[in-house]
C-alpha cells in the first residue's frame, strides 16, 4: 500500500516541505513527475523535485500566505513523462489535511499567545501522551505516523521555555518593569 509523509497540518505563511519515495509499482524506464493536488477553500498544486528515488515537495512562505485556512482533500498524482500515446496519470493516495490560519497574518496583529507558548502547549501535550500511549510509530489505513522520541520532546520543551523567558524579559523591559538584574557602572570625571 502506498505511503506518504505529508504532514496532517500546515500553517499558512510558513514554509511547507516533505519527501516521498517513488512507489515500486511505478516501474519501467519511464520518467514520472509527482505532484499533490489540493481541493478545499482554495485549489492549488505542489510539484515534487526528484533526487534519486525521493521526491521533495516544497512551498515557500510567500506562496502559502495567500492560501485560505480550512480542510483540504489531497491526491498524489504521478504523470508519465514519456512522449507516447500511452501517456498516463496515476493517483495512488488521497487523504485530508488541515491548513491553519497564521495568527501573525491576521488583521489586528498578534492574538496574545506567542508562537513559543502555543508550541510549548503542544509539546507538553505530546510529552503527557507518552504516559498513556508510549507508542513511537503507528500505521492507520496504510499511513505511518512516527512520533518524536520523549528525549527530543524534552529537549524541545527546554528550548521553548528559554524562548518564553526571553519574550517575558523583553516585554518587562519594554514596559519599564524591573527584571531583577542589576547593571553596575561607575562614573568617572574626565582627566
Amino acid at each position: 500500500m502506498p505511503q506518504t509523509n505529508i504532514p496532517l497540518q500546515f500553517v499558512a505563511g510558513q514554509f511547507w516541505n516533505w519527501t516521498d519515495e517513488k512507489p515500486d509499482d511505478l516501474s519501467g524506464s519511464w520518467t514520472w513527475a509527482a505532484k499533490f493536488v489540493f481541493v478545499g477553500p482554495d485549489q492549488f498544486e505542489i510539484s515534487g523535485t526528484l533526487s534519486g528515488t525521493t521526491y521533495t515537495f516544497e512551498k515557500r512562505p510567500t506562496e502559502t500566505t495567500k492560501i485560505k485556512a480550512g480542510h483540504y482533500t489531497f491526491h498524489r498524482v504521478w504523470n508519465n513523462q514519456q512522449t507516447s500515446p500511452n501517456d498516463q496519470s496515476v493517483v495512488d493516495i488521497s487523504g485530508r489535511i488541515e491548513i491553519l490560519e497564521n495568527p501573525l497574518l491576521k488583521q489586528g496583529g498578534l492574538t496574545g499567545v506567542s508562537w513559543a507558548r502555543e508550541t510549548l502547549q503542544r509539546v507538553e501535550a505530546a510529552i503527557q501522551s507518552y504516559s498513556t500511549t508510549p507508542v513511537t510509530q503507528i500505521t492507520i489505513a496504510g499511513r505511518t505516523i512516527i512520533r518524536p522520541s520523549l528525549e527530543q520532546l524534552m529537549r524541545e520543551r527546554g528550548i521553548l521555555l528559554m524562548e518564553i523567558q526571553r519574550e517575558e524579559r523583553a516585554e518587562k523591559i519594554k514596559r519599564g518593569i524591573d527584571v531583577g538584574g542589576k547593571i553596575l557602572f561607575r562614573f568617572q570625571e574626565p582627566s
